[in-house]
């Protein structure tokens, strides 16, 4: 949260990526998981169908869409050598018929 409060993203932005990081890591301790380094592809498809089963469609792909920017930062910063999100497939959006 250091890095977006430094780059000065708005409270809103920063509010957001509290809700998705506090999703993912309250996730990840419930499964034994106490560091990103852990994280696999593998762990990262099961948090996807954790959230189908508690999340509509477009909220799922909020918390992916920030999950990915988590990680991605993490291996640019250089905490992980690869990002355990790039194989990991975002579900389709939900189709509203008019």
């Amino acid at each position: 949260m250091l890095h977006q409060r430094t780059s000065r993203h708005t409270p809103k932005t920063l509010e957001y990526y509290d809700y998705v990081l506090g999703k993912l890591m309250n996730w990840l301790r419930a499964q034994g998981i106490s560091t990103v380094q852990q994280v696999e592809t593998g762990t990262m498809r099961k948090f996807v169908l954790y959230l189908q089963d508690n999340l509509g469609a477009n909220s799922v792909r909020t918390v992916l869409r920030g999950t990915r920017a988590f990680f991605s930062f993490m291996v640019k910063e250089e905490f992980l050598e690869k990002d355990p999100m790039v194989r990991v497939k975002t579900p389709l959006a939900d189709k509203t018929i008019l």
